[in-house]
């Protein structure tokens, strides 16, 4: 589409506009996210947290206006087929593996078809076998929630930046990072650098104020962050302030506090009135992946901060919103 030699080079203004449409995205990317979506022109750049996040959250969004239904639909097909994967409650579904594994090999077939027999690479090959793989490897780990996240890198390429800083020179590394951590080690200091801390408790609220919207039933203190273990809530920004709550409901949270009626902290908040599919035929409808086309806001509400069960990612669309599930907080 980007790089690519005609007839599959997309026209000039078509790139323009996706390269547009994917950078106006930035304000509504959430902290959990490693990097911003950037200009297209530096594609070559990407990383590969960005090339997942464009595939996983992006690419429904910013590519429906753009490309033409039937390349739209194929590339959708392997957006569904990866959800499915790396979402647990999914992943563990015999039937949703199966449809997985069928829109893979529906999305290979057809790249020889749209494209080029010559695109047919071995890492697509390997798209065939990826369910094989995922069921081969929790045989091995043997999770009842078992996802492709559970087999990611990424923690690992993370982590090479802390053993970077423990080099001083380019001269025998592997020898200096493991004197540094023999050092660490008997210094007591390794707990702090290479354990994750264990959470204390389900959240914690953080960034008091006393400005917000408060109900009657509601009184301080008033806070903007709730910080759960895999994920954060802020009241701040359009970035990080949409969840789903146990009854299904799709939140805009304005205000945390405290109710004196549920006895409990709460957050208040609007839900989303019109809760739509995105996309239905020919695949799955987008509600089995808790992907939704969202639009006009309720009064103000309250629900209790233990209700929250996972967040979204908060994308508008033409006069709509659509949100997606950031994976890595579904259960």
């Amino acid at each position: 589409w980007f790089l690519g030699p005609k007839p599959f080079l997309l026209a000039h203004n078509v790139r323009l506009s996706i390269s547009g449409s994917l950078q106006s995205l930035s304000k509504y990317v959430p902290l959990e996210f490693a990097r911003k979506p950037r200009d297209t022109k530096l594609l070559l750049r990407w990383k590969a947290t960005e090339f997942r996040a464009f595939l996983l959250y992006f690419s429904p969004v910013v590519l429906k206006p753009s490309l033409p239904a039937k390349l739209y639909q194929h590339f959708l097909s392997l957006h569904i087929a990866m959800t499915v994967l790396l979402t647990p409650s999914l992943c563990v579904s015999e039937t949703m593996k199966d449809y997985s594994k069928n829109l893979l090999v529906n999305f290979v077939q057809l790249t020889s078809q749209l494209y080029s027999p010559r695109f047919l690479t071995h890492n697509f090959h390997n798209l065939i076998h990826l369910v094989d793989d995922a069921n081969h490897l929790n045989e091995i780990i043997g999770q009842t929630n078992f996802s492709l996240n559970d087999i990611s890198s990424f923690p690992f390429e993370s982590f090479l930046q802390q053993l970077k800083k423990l080099t001083r020179s380019y001269a025998k590394p592997l020898e200096q990072v493991s004197r540094r951590i023999t050092e660490l080690y008997i210094s007591g200091n390794i707990k702090s650098l290479y354990l994750v801390p264990q959470p204390q408790s389900i959240w914690t609220l953080k960034d008091p104020h006393f400005e917000g919207f408060l109900p009657p039933s509601c009184t301080g203190p008033q806070f903007k962050c709730v910080v759960f273990e895999n994920f954060t809530i802020k009241t701040t920004g359009n970035a990080d302030n949409c969840c789903s709550m146990k009854g299904g409901e799709i939140v805009i949270v304005d205000n945390i506090a405290y109710s004196n009626e549920l006895k409990t902290e709460v957050i208040i908040g609007r839900k989303y009135v019109n809760v739509v599919d995105f996309y239905s035929e020919p695949f799955c409808t987008s509600s089995n992946l808790n992907t939704f086309k969202v639009s006009d806001l309720s009064d103000p509400k309250i629900w209790k901060i233990s209700d929250i069960t996972f967040k979204f990612i908060h994308l508008p669309c033409e006069n709509y919103f659509v949100v997606i599930p950031l994976l890595h907080t579904c259960c």
